[in-house]
């Protein structure tokens, strides 16, 4: 019987890791971008938010030197992925000292998993070559890499938290699934309902 209550437990984690993953790995790729499209707003610059990217241009309105609002709306975004990302390490890590995997527990730890997950960005950076922290760290130091280097620092004190909590809690298995599962929803967001909503 508690073999049979364990599986049960295990299956609902499975199907609210997947479906977060699935929803919200997407849904947090607008949320950067309106980052920094509050972040141009707020200085008074024309901004155009699309699915995967915004643009920003001065205005007569704008009293600011460009070149300072380029890098702050520029930064806003990163800052905005590794400030989820640090929460949610932080929530994660609470899970170690207790958790009893009922229903809203089991979706506070899936949401604190996935906000880590966007906290690993500077690995892809560093795999890519691309990315606003090429363009802060360009502007700020003259080394377009000498951010990135640092921040993957971060990003591999949040891989370590983000693994070693789900190795404890055992659902390595099932954030492995939900990551799949969110991969498909950022394609399906990219290729299709991203372009679809912004009309590109």
């Amino acid at each position: 019987m508690i073999e049979g209550q364990s599986s049960t437990r295990s299956v609902r984690s499975l199907v609210i890791a997947c479906v977060i993953y699935f929803l919200l790995m997407p849904g947090l790729i607008p949320l950067h971008e309106l980052a920094h499209y509050s972040c141009a707003k707020s200085y008074g610059w024309n901004a155009n938010i699309q699915s995967i990217y915004t643009t920003w241009s001065e205005t007569p309105l704008a009293t600011k030197p460009a070149k300072t609002v380029k890098l702050h709306c520029t930064a806003v975004g990163p800052l905005f992925d590794y400030i989820i990302a640090l929460i949610g390490a932080a929530i994660l890590f609470s899970f170690l000292k207790s958790w009893r995997s009922n229903n809203s527990e089991n979706i506070l730890f899936w949401l604190a998993s996935l906000c880590c997950v966007k906290g690993l960005r500077s690995f892809r950076i560093q795999w890519q070559g691309s990315g606003d922290e090429l363009f802060v760290s360009q502007a700020l130091w003259r080394d377009p890499m000498l951010l990135n280097s640092w921040l993957l620092l971060v990003s591999t004190a949040l891989l370590i938290i983000l693994l070693w909590v789900h190795f404890r809690t055992q659902t390595l298995i099932q954030l492995f699934a939900a990551y799949c599962a969110g991969v498909l929803g950022v394609g399906i967001w990219i290729n299709m309902l991203g372009p679809a909503i912004f009309g590109e």
